[in-house]
């Protein structure tokens, strides 16, 4: 089974860049534009990694995976976001994030977001 990956980011245009990139690797991908979309939604047992974006309307990116890990503990969390004054701190290396995991937008290539999932053994 290939190992599912699910993308939040309130900008549709990176949702989709991103999904195709990853859907073209292998991974089965999944997408949502808000914190409150992703945990309405069901299955998220089977996700192995969320490429997280901060800055979402209504909840923020923390509070989600905050959410997702007290209730999905095999989840892994790559960050990517547009929020200049994102800084790692005592609750995300609690959630297992390191600054190797933190990725500011736009990558200019998205070969460092897939090498991030891989030091987490996240591949398709």
């Amino acid at each position: 089974m290939k190992d599912s990956l699910l993308i939040v980011d309130d900008e549709p245009a990176i949702r989709q860049s991103l999904q195709g990139y990853f859907q073209d690797l292998g991974f089965q991908v999944r997408t949502a534009a808000s914190a409150e979309e992703v945990l309405a939604m069901d299955g998220l047992d089977a996700v192995d990694a969320v490429i997280m974006d901060i800055r979402l309307p209504g909840q923020d990116g923390v509070v989600c995976m905050r959410a997702l890990a007290a209730r999905f503990p095999q989840i892994r969390f790559v960050v990517h976001t547009g929020s200049l004054d994102f800084a790692l701190g005592e609750e995300e290396e609690f959630l297992g994030i390191s600054e190797e995991q933190i990725f500011l937008k736009p990558v200019p290539d998205l070969e460092v977001l897939r090498a991030a999932l891989e030091r987490l053994g996240v591949r398709p």
